[in-house]
């Protein structure tokens, strides 16, 4: 187990990042759902609520910034130490916080 926290902090690093920004995602999408309602009922002053989860939102996706970059160099180091671990289960963690992270959400 000493052997292997690089890769065991990178898994827990990516699996952080990748939940970060899907609930960042999910706040996201709910705070535009308040406002397009708001704007369909024609209601002129901004939502205050909405707003709150939008700077919630920003401010998940900004932290899970540094936990998936973290992982990236964890999983570098634990490949050039050679630990016997399964790396190739931190990639599908990093690929979809980038496709979270690009996604047009």
């Amino acid at each position: 187990m000493k052997r292997r926290w690089a890769f065991l902090l990178s898994f827990v690093l990516g699996a952080v990042a990748l939940g970060l920004e899907w609930r960042s995602g999910s706040l996201r999408l709910e705070a535009r759902e308040m406002q397009t309602q708001d704007f369909l009922h024609d209601i002129v002053t901004p939502n205050v609520v909405a707003n709150a989860l939008l700077d919630h939102s920003e401010v998940l996706a900004r932290s899970a910034l540094p936990a998936a970059g973290t992982s990236s160099f964890c999983l570098f180091l634990s490949q050039r130490r050679k630990e016997p671990a399964w790396r190739w289960t931190v990639w599908p963690l990093l690929f979809l916080y980038l496709v979270f992270v690009l996604g047009p959400i």
